[in-house]
């Protein structure tokens, strides 16, 4: 597994919490001088079409989803990705959203979930007003269009990552196979089963949310890929499946925290999250897990040598 260096890049102050990067991820703009990559590479990007939401002619100026994107693609040639490889990271995430119509399908996905909502009389005044605005956006075929260059499964990835407030990451194969990688799983992968221990190249997407996200929001993004062990990436395994009785942790400051499920196995995202964000900065002495099929596992926290 291989996890990339950053190359040198400007930071763009102040740092931001995430709910103000999602705030300002296509309101904000920034120059292609103020981006720190050679004009004549970004030129060349253009070129060859893995930038393709930008119209010819046109001075280029970059959302900051699009910064991570450039990072990304960045990344890339400093791994020695072909120029091939390029267009094909490129029509994975942006090309085939495209041909997908990405934005009306988020946007029809969200109206569904809120009728459903509205039917069983449990939607809140704000979720009314946003039901409305994405009827408003359906019907406006301009801004539709403008979307779709906009919005991508690499945005898409990046925003589940805040979202969830779980460790996402772009894996790429020996064989250029793509996968996305999403708390502890994939979310995406070939027909054929993807082994996460062989070789690979992992770009994790809080890497890249670094430029603009202050560190102290980010460290919440756990990979279980890079930081956990078998027993903890059990444990998360077992939260994910809803086999969750109880979780006891002993806590390093002699503190015992229990977390019961409320029913059927399953516990609340903000316990899950809890636990994640305890397994990743090994703030324990002693897990114990009782499952609801009755297994159990318990396991202590060993000091790893970086």
């Amino acid at each position: 597994m291989s996890t990339p260096a950053s190359p040198s890049v400007p930071r763009h102050a102040p740092l931001l919490a995430p709910i103000a990067f999602r705030e300002y991820q296509y309101a904000h703009t920034i120059s292609a001088a103020d981006v720190g990559i050679d004009s004549a590479l970004i030129a060349f990007w253009r070129k060859i079409g893995v930038l393709p939401f930008f119209e010819k002619g046109k001075r280029a100026r970059f959302s900051y989803l699009q910064v991570l994107w450039l990072r990304v693609l960045y990344t890339l040639r400093e791994l020695n990705n072909s120029v091939d490889m390029l267009k094909k990271f490129s029509d994975y995430f942006i090309k085939r959203a495209y041909d997908d119509d990405l934005p009306k399908k988020n946007l029809l996905e969200s109206k569904s979930n809120l009728e459903k909502k509205m039917t069983l009389g449990l939607l809140t005044k704000e979720e009314s007003m946003t039901l409305k605005k994405i009827d408003e956006y359906l019907h406006d075929e301009t801004l539709m269009y403008v979307l779709k260059w906009d919005i991508n499964y690499f945005s898409n990835l990046v925003n589940l990552c805040l979202d969830t407030e779980q460790e996402a990451a772009i894996l790429i194969y020996p064989d250029g196979t793509i996968s996305e990688f999403l708390g502890g799983q994939l979310i995406w992968q070939s027909k054929d089963d993807r082994d996460l221990s062989g070789p690979h190249i992992y770009l994790p997407i809080s890497h890249f949310l670094s430029e603009f996200i202050a560190d102290e929001h980010l460290q919440k993004y756990i990979s279980p890929l890079e930081l956990l062990d078998e027993d903890e990436y059990r444990l998360l395994r077992e939260i994910r499946n809803k086999n969750i009785d109880e979780i006891i942790i002993s806590l390093k400051e002699g503190k015992m925290l229990s977390i019961k499920s409320a029913m059927r196995g399953t516990i609340t995202g903000e316990q899950a999250r809890m636990v994640q964000r305890t397994l990743g900065i090994r703030n324990y002495e002693e897990i114990t897990v009782r499952t609801m099929d009755e297994k159990s596992l318990s396991f202590k926290h060993i000091k790893k040598i970086k």
